[in-house]
């Protein structure tokens, strides 16, 4: 009796430890009813829609020539790096890679795709990064909070951090301005498509 009494504790110990152990990503998939890989595929499809959305309204509604004319308050020093300024910091990512990697030269009109597939699947892989970590539905103001976490984190510390573009205090305030105001309309339209998206 007393063996089948410890092997019961055992049993429901190992159990309890199994559900402390739990990955978290299992509790995403309980909470929108999809599986991980789903929910993550759903989030690279509405990052990728609002990064579409974000670019239209870069090149549309204040483009950056206009940005820069806004008074900053600050003379900020010109940008050491990237060495080109005239290279985007998408197009400067894809040919490191393509240059670094692969060993080739990428030059011209493939430079400028490579630069967009970069600009998109950056913007993918941070709407699956919202799908894997969403609770609930998804509304308005997590996107303006999603767009700005986006726009601190990628913005003014991955890409300085490495040397794609200089630090935050190098640009006039018009640059940042407007893009946090593309990162919001990126944070948006992704929470929205992804919500609409996580509950079809």
């Amino acid at each position: 009796l007393g063996a089948c009494r410890s092997r019961e504790a055992a049993d429901h110990g190992d159990a309890g430890a199994a559900r402390r152990a739990q990955p978290w990503i299992m509790a995403i998939q309980l909470d929108s009813g999809l599986s991980p890989v789903v929910s993550a595929g759903k989030g690279v499809l509405a990052g990728a829609a609002g990064t579409a959305v974000m670019t239209l309204a870069q090149t549309k509604l204040w483009p950056p020539k206009v940005l820069e004319k806004i008074p900053s308050g600050y003379r900020p020093k010109p940008p050491r790096f990237p060495s080109n300024r005239e290279e985007p910091v998408t197009e400067v990512v894809a040919r490191r890679f393509v240059e670094g990697v692969l060993r080739r030269p990428l030059r011209g009109r493939a430079k400028r795709w490579a630069g967009q597939l970069v600009h998109f699947g950056t913007g993918a892989a941070c709407g699956a990064v919202l799908a894997l970590l969403a609770r609930g539905r998804l509304g308005f103001r997590h996107g303006l909070l999603f767009g700005t976490i986006v726009w601190a984190l990628n913005d003014n510390l991955a890409v300085p951090a490495m040397r794609l573009a200089d630090w935050p205090s190098r640009y006039p305030l018009g640059v940042h301005l407007g893009a946090l105001a593309s990162h919001l309309v990126y944070g948006v339209t992704t929470a929205l498509v992804l919500d609409r998206a996580l509950r079809r």
